[in-house]
């Protein structure tokens, strides 16, 4: 069902990257389907979140660009109606919606910084998009790490994955340490997360990205492409939240 109506044109329409998230938690899945003659025109795929008791989109809080599978947009408001309660459902794409549609019941989500860096090919293009503050900093930040000669590696072979794996685990909680919000590496099966979608690519691949001084690793990034698409899409999102039939303003979750 998931094939039938999903665009595969970011990653997180791509079942393998959904299936890496499921395979970690383990929620129970609740998927809905709307028929009409006796063929489904609607599709609604949830999972149970036993630990905040509350259903959401599969994936939970980690998927972005969330939309509702319908044959036609029109099918929304139905889809609305069978949504199971209490539902936490973030990060919903105003973009796949009707322009008329009523988004009353919806709340805005937090914001997200995306870079477009399709026409700089130097780092004086790039730093002319930034305050003239932030240039200073960053060309102050990049000339003390540049004296130290770094090595950069990109790794793209999975099994070469995993001497750096936990090195990236323990970069993010020391880098949350101590703030409003710990990092998400802090709970074991975000960690499965990341090997599973290491694992699971195919339509989708995985680069790993490591930054070296002196022998020692100091930074490391795990990235994904979407192999036909090859580009990343933003939209002003949206979440819906209800619980015993009312609708509650809360803010989101951040990842």
């Amino acid at each position: 069902m998931w094939e039938e109506f999903s665009s595969n044109e970011t990653l997180f329409d791509l079942w393998e990257l959904r299936y890496a998230i499921i395979l970690a938690y383990n929620f129970p899945l609740h998927f809905y389907t709307v028929l009409q003659s006796g063929k489904p025109v609607a599709f609604l795929p949830l999972w149970y979140n036993t630990e905040e008791e509350l259903y959401e989109f599969v994936g939970g809080f980690y998927p972005e660009e969330n939309y509702f599978f319908c044959h036609n947009k029109d099918l929304i408001p139905k889809v609305l109606e069978i949504i199971p309660k209490p539902a936490q459902l973030l990060g919903i794409s105003t973009k796949r919606m009707p322009k008329d549609f009523d988004k009353s019941p919806f709340i805005p989500d937090e914001p997200k910084f995306i870079s477009f860096l399709n026409s700089e090919r130097t780092i004086d293009q790039f730093l002319q998009r930034v305050s003239k503050k932030a240039r200073h900093n960053l060309k102050s930040t990049y000339k003390k790490i540049n004296e130290k000669n770094p090595e950069v590696e990109y790794i793209n072979d999975p099994e070469n994955y995993k001497k750096y794996m936990e090195d990236l685990r323990r970069f993010s909680v020391k880098r949350f340490k101590n703030t409003h919000e710990p990092s998400a590496f802090e709970d074991v099966r975000e960690c499965e997360v990341f090997t599973n979608l290491c694992q699971l690519q195919g339509r989708y691949e995985t680069g790993m990205i490591v930054i070296k001084i002196n022998d020692q690793t100091v930074a490391v990034d795990l990235v994904a492409f979407h192999k036909e698409s090859r580009k990343f899409s933003w939209y002003r999102k949206l979440y819906f939240l209800c619980r015993t039939g009312r609708i509650l303003k809360k803010r989101s979750k951040s990842c």
